[in-house]
């Protein structure tokens, strides 16, 4: 059942991930998503917006399909007045398929269904260049339970051109093995996270822009997996990711590119790169066309134990550390996938994406991927509507 709740944390992180969230949302990021002219700053919202989206997850490996994942989703923004606005979603992920206990073992494994519903709003308030945001969120299925804050800064200067942004967070994770008694690992626990957020968006001129960020995270309690048997890692987990987006747009071809790069090390001893680029292409005034293609690299956790060969199951590690959670393995991974957007009617848009991703211990560059790991591949499909109004 652990493989559950990871894999819907994969696809949408709950709780602490919004203050990230709100990071992704600071002027001219999210005014460059569907960017087809020259860079710009992003004031008050004037219009609302409602939105609805579709996702549909499956993963497998050799001999075995595994996860599948099937999420609607609801959005919605609705600007109060010219100095305040409010957002909110909520969606439903129903989960279910094979939960084998190692990716290199088909063996023992059963099938599962499960629920998960996640809700969040957030409301702010715009002064004169500056803009101020809180949030809440939750997140609720059978044995795991998420309650999370965040409130962000957004400061920039007179001509729009420099915009810096504080973010703070806080999670409260509630841990309750399904069928466990008191006392037994993963019954009753709690994870509780914070995260601090410094963040710069500079306009470098009016074709591109330039994001930098930066987030700490503190975490503590129970990070084990109860569902894993001999998973015991440790108890508190900080971690440092350092993000940097360009986005150039090339008049020559209407078109922006966004390139990324990102830096994540936590005291699991784990050091991670992501680097992707998108390439966002109008074919009309009508159609939008996004190509992606993303590289995911990283080391493996100190007390990561690759499982013993041909059995699945993990050395006998004592009373220690340790765990043979793929997971927490050395690995590289490449998605590749396109979005088509179409513009249907003045204020209707639709649109739909495609993500492909498949991940090797021997695609990490930088170092020999952990052994003994079968072939993991991952499809996502999705498919929304938004109205504007």
């Amino acid at each position: 059942m652990a493989e559950q709740f990871e894999s819907k944390r994969l696809l949408r992180p709950a709780g602490r991930g919004a203050v990230l969230s709100a990071a992704l949302a600071l002027p001219g990021v999210a005014g460059m998503a569907g960017l087809t002219g020259p860079a710009h700053a992003e004031g008050a919202p004037t219009e609302g917006v409602i939105a609805y989206k579709y996702l549909y997850y499956k993963d497998s490996q050799p001999g075995l399909d595994r996860i599948t994942v099937s999420s609607p989703s609801l959005y919605a923004l609705l600007p109060l007045g010219s100095e305040w606005s409010i957002e909110g979603s909520g969606v439903i992920d129903t989960l279910g398929g094979a939960t084998p206990r190692w990716y290199s073992s088909v063996s023992s494994a059963s099938y599962m269904s499960e629920k998960r519903r996640a809700e969040d709003v957030r409301v702010a308030r715009y002064f004169h260049r500056t803009v101020v945001g809180v949030g809440v969120a939750h997140s609720k299925e059978h044995d795991y339970e998420s309650k999370a804050f965040s409130g962000d800064v957004r400061i920039s200067t007179e001509d729009n051109n420099q915009t810096l942004t504080l973010g703070l967070g806080h999670s409260n994770d509630t841990i309750d093995k399904h069928g466990g008694l008191a006392g037994e690992p993963g019954v009753g626990e709690h994870k509780r996270t914070t995260d601090m957020l410094v963040g710069l968006t500079q306009v470098v001129t009016p074709d591109d822009i330039v994001l930098v960020n930066l987030t700490h995270t503190i975490g503590s309690g129970y990070y084990s997996d109860p569902y894993k048997q001999n998973d015991n890692r440790p108890r508190q987990r900080d971690s440092i990711v350092l993000l940097g987006q360009w986005n150039h747009y090339l008049e020559r071809y209407g078109a922006t590119a966004r390139m990324s790069y990102r830096y994540y090390t936590d005291t699991f001893r784990i050091h991670a790169h992501t680097a992707e680029l998108e390439w966002v292409q109008p074919i009309n005034q009508k159609v939008v066309v996004t190509p992606n293609v993303r590289y995911y690299a990283q080391s493996s956790a100190f007390f990561y134990f690759d499982p013993i060969a041909a059995t699945g199951f993990p050395p006998d590690w004592g009373t220690g550390y340790g765990t043979a959670d793929q997971r927490l393995s050395a690995f590289g991974g490449i998605t590749l996938g396109t979005k088509v957007s179409v513009q249907v009617a003045p204020k209707w848009t639709v649109d739909a994406k495609v993500d492909y991703y498949e991940q090797h211990s021997d695609w990490r560059i930088g170092g020999k991927g952990s052994s003994g790991i079968e072939t993991f591949r991952a499809q996502w499909y999705e498919l929304g509507v938004s109205y504007k109004f």
